[in-house]
């Protein structure tokens, strides 16, 4: 008897629930529009004053509009000359540079986890329900997938870890 009352009232609820999201509202809503009558309407064409527009002028200047007295300074003076100069941006080092000196394979357990925890990778599988820490030859495969992955992340890390120890 239970499961009959149950299984109704579960039904109920989808039901109404499938008609909520099933339900149109542009269809209720819907407006009939009437036959159209032979009279058209007049449209009444209102005349607006004129605005008078403005002409745009540019003005063009072109690196070549320094009077003689100028360069000279400029000349004279190489500060203001590197303040026209954009500026130098340090170059990035090579991915060569990022990977001199990481030996993946020589990385202990203890550096291997403070890198695992600093790149965001897992340090515990899960099996069975229990948590088991991971060993250190998986640590360091998903070290080096990071490091073949984004060099340019993965790397400066390990440097760091690297260099503490």
């Amino acid at each position: 008897m239970q499961d009959f009352i149950f299984a109704t009232a579960l039904f109920l609820v989808y039901f109404c629930a499938a008609s909520c999201f099933l339900y149109n509202p542009e269809s209720a809503t819907a407006v009939t529009t009437l036959p159209a009558t032979s009279e058209p309407k007049e449209e009444v064409v209102v005349d607006t004053p004129q605005v008078p527009q403005e002409l745009e002028v540019s003005i063009e200047i072109d690196g070549n509009d320094w009077t003689e007295e100028e360069r000279a300074v400029i000349s004279s003076n190489p500060a203001i000359l590197e303040s026209f100069l954009p500026p130098v941006t340090p170059q990035e080092s090579s991915l060569d540079e990022l990977l001199e000196g990481i030996e993946v394979e020589q990385i202990t357990l203890r550096q291997a986890r403070k890198i695992a925890k600093r790149l965001g990778i897992k340090q515990t599988v899960t099996n069975n329900g229990k948590k088991k820490d991971k060993p250190l030859n998986w640590l360091r495969r998903e070290i080096r997938q990071s490091l073949e992955k984004s060099p340019e992340t993965a790397a400066p890390v390990i440097h760091e870890v690297l260099s503490v120890a």
